[in-house]
């Protein structure tokens, strides 16, 4: 599945037209509810409705079978999406100890466990996923995003360039090397890569929160200030790594009461 909005709406065909031919199946039911889970996640959709579509197949998954991992993983989306990444880990985790192989899985829990004070935890995750599942650019940027958590940005810088390497088609990818350069001193790699983001792939959520940072870490206030819009402001609400990289724009260019309000929030 592509992050764009073509890639979207062909993986929706393809999963409804599975639905027609076989009925009610939990693996499709987590396919559609993951696939309108990432449309909101990545900010190619606003249409709040998808949370409740979400939750509903969630329901109906769990209802045919009490015990599915599938159920929990998608509870584990609702969660993110209302703010509540307490409950997200919580739910990721149930789905994690009835099946601690789902790549899915693994990836969410770790990266919010990130979020929620659980960087060690996670990073043990990211080296199992690496290694059962080592063809997905996404997965190598993990390692030094967990290692960034645990205060050593520097250290596995090598995994990060072969994510950026391999993985410049996916946006999310792209920006979260951009915070994990800038993290490690090396502003001028960070600016390329968000320079190449912003050329691939122009007016997304990802390259104008890219920009925002490296705007900050060069002191340029005014010009950080205008890449904030509200359609920005609205996507990093539901998020909290996107918003803690508004959060540090915010104080690097000396707006401390909006860095303390989003951080509020």
């Amino acid at each position: 599945m592509a992050f764009t909005e073509e890639g979207f709406g062909r993986a929706m065909e393809y999963l409804q037209k599975g639905l027609r031919i076989v009925g009610e199946n939990t693996l499709i039911l987590r396919g559609i509810g993951f696939a309108r889970f990432q449309q909101l996640n990545i900010g190619l959709s606003s249409d709040r409705t998808l949370v409740k579509e979400i939750e509903t197949n969630a329901e109906r998954i769990l209802k045919w079978d009490s015990k599915s991992p599938h159920g929990y993983f998608l509870k584990g989306c609702v969660g993110v999406l209302r703010g509540n990444f307490i409950e997200a880990v919580k739910q990721w985790r149930r789905a994690y100890r009835i099946d601690p192989h789902d790549p899915e899985t693994m990836l969410f829990l770790g990266a919010h466990s990130l979020s929620t004070g659980q960087p060690k935890f996670a990073r043990k995750l990211f080296d199992t996923l690496v290694t059962i599942d080592p063809l997905v650019p996404l997965h190598h940027i993990l390692i030094p995003y967990a290692d960034f958590y645990l205060g050593r940005p520097s250290d596995n810088l090598g995994y990060l360039r072969k994510a950026v390497e391999i993985g410049s088609d996916v946006p999310l990818l792209m920006a979260a090397s951009v915070r994990v350069l800038a993290a490690a001193g090396e502003t001028d790699e960070a600016s390329s890569v968000a320079a190449q983001l912003n050329n691939e792939h122009p007016m997304t959520m990802f390259s104008q929160l890219s920009n925002v940072l490296i705007l900050g870490i060069r002191g340029h206030k005014e010009e950080a200030l205008n890449q904030i819009t509200n359609e920005l402001l609205e996507f990093v609400q539901h998020d909290c790594e996107w918003a803690s990289i508004l959060i540090e724009c915010y104080a690097l260019i000396g707006e401390n009461e909006k860095a303390l309000e989003l951080l509020e929030h």
